[in-house]
This record gives structure tokens, sequence and C-alpha cells, in this order.
């Protein structure tokens, strides 16, 4: 209950120091990977896991129909 009533809530900005102060702070806590919920505090992404939220990589079916021709020549 303590951590919930002092966590950082939705629409709550912080200063660029207080985001480092906290991620400095972060590894000492007991558990520094959830929050009290369960909920993850850091994800990993990939380049690839990037590269698709971009669109910089198509999906495997779309890259291969672009391979082909759909229009009759005459």
């Amino acid at each position: 209950m303590m951590s919930c009533k002092r966590a950082i809530k939705a629409n709550h900005h912080l200063t660029t120091a207080e985001a480092q102060a906290l991620l400095a702070k972060l590894p000492t806590c007991e558990n520094p990977f959830n929050c009290p919920h369960g909920r993850p505090v850091t994800v990993h992404l990939t380049p690839t896991d990037l590269e698709k939220l971009f669109k910089r990589i198509q999906d495997q079916h779309q890259a291969y129909a672009d391979d082909f021709d759909t229009h009759d020549e005459e």
C-alpha cells in the first residue's frame, strides 16, 4: 500500500534529474524488475523489435507478394 501511495502516477511528468535519480536507485530495490503489482519496470527491445515497430522490416508474406507481378501484361 505504501508503494502505491508514493508511486509516480500517469501524467506525472519528471524532470531529467528526477528520472536519472530514479534510474540510479533502481538496482538497490528488492525487486528492480517488477512493480508491486507485477508489471514490468523495464523491457528489452532487440534491434529487430525496433525495426518492426518502425516498419523497417516487412511481414514475410508481403515481401514475397511484392516479388510477383499481379498485373496482366498484354
